[in-house]
């Protein structure tokens, strides 16, 4: 598998809704093979529980990385989001591996060739 496209997600079943379409819409390489999509599920006890229902009852791939204690207080909730980012890596299948931030979504049919292109090309100098 060449590219897993990960998004991490909190609490918004509408937000989740409009990150997949988008990326189904956009990535012809899930159809294919050549990538893989999924969430991670930044899971808070009685807040991320609608949402975990939601995946889980429409088969929508999603990992859940748990809330721990021993978080730190500054700055707020950074090191979770850290941490849920390591556990989409750890579980990626790909060459490469897509964070999407629940804030960004693909718009164009051509997003991922045009990053892999300047991944494997141009930029393939400046990575190694």
């Amino acid at each position: 598998m060449k590219v897993s496209i990960a998004c991490l997600i909190y609490k918004s079943i509408p937000y989740l809704k409009f990150i997949q379409r988008a990326i189904e819409e956009n990535t012809p390489e899930l159809k294919n093979g050549d990538a893989e999509f999924f969430f991670v599920v930044n899971y808070k006890r009685g807040i991320s529980d609608e949402v975990m229902d939601y995946l889980d009852n429409n088969d929508i791939p999603h990992h859940a990385f748990m809330d721990y204690p021993e978080q730190l207080d500054y700055p707020k909730n950074l090191d979770v989001i850290y941490k849920a980012w390591n556990l989409a890596v750890d579980i990626a299948q790909g060459e490469y591996v897509v964070l999407l931030n629940s804030d960004m979504f693909p718009h164009s049919r051509n997003w991922l060739n045009r990053l892999l292109f300047w991944m494997e090309g141009i930029g393939k100098d400046l990575t190694h």
